[in-house]
């Protein structure tokens, strides 16, 4: 079985609670799907969700930057063990892997700011 995976960008929701601090909902999520030959064998969506809070002190630009790389690198191990967790417990032989992947790297200067202009909206 050939197995492709598409790990999306992740969705950052944030705001001020009304004691100043900043709370931040980070969604990641990930399609995984297996083929053998041309039937689809595998067709697997998963989502997780992350809540993250800070001082109230924080400039928003740096929460968005801390919660889009830092969160999302706290998540991943997350995702990757529930994913192999269930695809084991499937019976699948070996289990679905997420690769490592680098963070940073990933998200582009680009793709934070295209995020940080989403969010003003």
């Amino acid at each position: 079985m050939s197995v492709s995976l598409d790990l999306d960008d992740p969705e950052l929701e944030y705001r001020r609670a009304d004691n100043g601090c900043l709370l931040g909902l980070l969604s990641l999520s990930v399609k995984v799907r297996g083929r053998s030959g041309r039937k689809m064998a595998l067709k697997l969506d998963a989502t997780i969700k992350g809540r993250f809070e800070a001082p109230g002190n924080m400039e928003d630009k740096t929460f968005e930057d801390f919660c889009m790389i830092s969160g999302t690198a706290t998540l991943i191990p997350l995702l990757r063990a529930t994913i192999i967790s269930f695809t084991s417990q499937a019976g699948l032989n070996p289990p679905i892997r997420i690769p490592l992947i680098n963070v940073p790297q990933s998200l582009s200067k680009t793709t934070l700011s295209e995020k940080r202009e989403k969010n003003k909206e």
